[in-house]
């Protein structure tokens, strides 16, 4: 300023880079100004947060606006991140999280915080891994995307602990297409075992059989006399 005795000291939240200043210059963002009379800021934004213009403390918890803030979940941070903005064309800002994994809020490197768990899946940019949908399932860690169950199994919709294997079709009801998440009776005239035939099948010659559901083919019933 003019007129002083001597220069004032370059306050925290901002640095002085050059000679000849009247005012100090705005902490930039991405950086911590957090020690007084620097010509440079005194450190980057820690990692898994960002810092805007004229950042004065690492202290996330401080009581001051000037103070970095969490990253956005399906995100993470690397350090020295300027913005909350997500945009992979850039370094600067967040990077959404990579598939198989999740990421919460400031979570600070692509492993975010672990491999997507068994049951579920995590696509690109994902903070709460998805259950697989019913007819899918997930087997072990770190799916990108849910497998459907084969003929013969089916699988229903968990959303609380997922789905990482499909049920073998049960006993007089049959599976036959990939992704079943509702077995299918077999009719009255068929019949079909646990972990038998994929499809159902006739009741042998001879034999008959009124009812829906039948699991077993000795359930199904001979002819009455007089009867074919």
């Amino acid at each position: 300023g003019r007129g002083r005795a001597e220069c004032i000291e370059c306050p925290i939240g901002f640095m002085c880079p050059e000679y000849g200043l009247d005012a100090p210059v705005n902490c930039p963002a991405g950086s911590v100004c957090s020690v007084p009379g620097r010509q440079t800021p005194f450190s980057l934004c820690p990692a898994g947060y960002y810092c805007w213009e004229g950042t004065e403390t690492e202290d996330w918890n401080a009581e001051t606006v000037h103070r970095p803030y969490a990253c956005p979940e399906a995100t993470y941070c690397l350090g020295g991140i300027t913005n909350n903005i997500p945009n992979e064309e850039d370094y600067t800002p967040p990077q959404p999280c990579p598939h198989r994994k999740f990421c919460k809020e400031a979570s600070t490197s692509p492993f975010g915080f672990g491999r997507c768990p068994r049951g579920f899946f995590c696509v690109k940019g994902t903070a709460d891994p998805y259950p697989a949908p019913a007819g899918y399932f997930c087997k072990g860690e770190g799916n990108s995307q849910p497998a459907p169950c084969l003929p013969g199994t089916w699988g229903k919709f968990n959303p609380i602990n997922g789905t990482d294997t499909c049920n073998l079709c049960p006993g007089g009801y049959s599976c036959e297409t990939e992704g079943t998440y509702l077995p299918r009776p077999c009719l009255p005239g068929y019949f079909r075992e646990y972990n038998g035939t994929i499809a159902c099948q006739l009741c042998d010659e001879g034999t008959w059989n009124p009812y829906y559901a039948n699991p077993l083919a000795s359930l199904c019933l001979a002819c009455p006399p007089g009867r074919v």
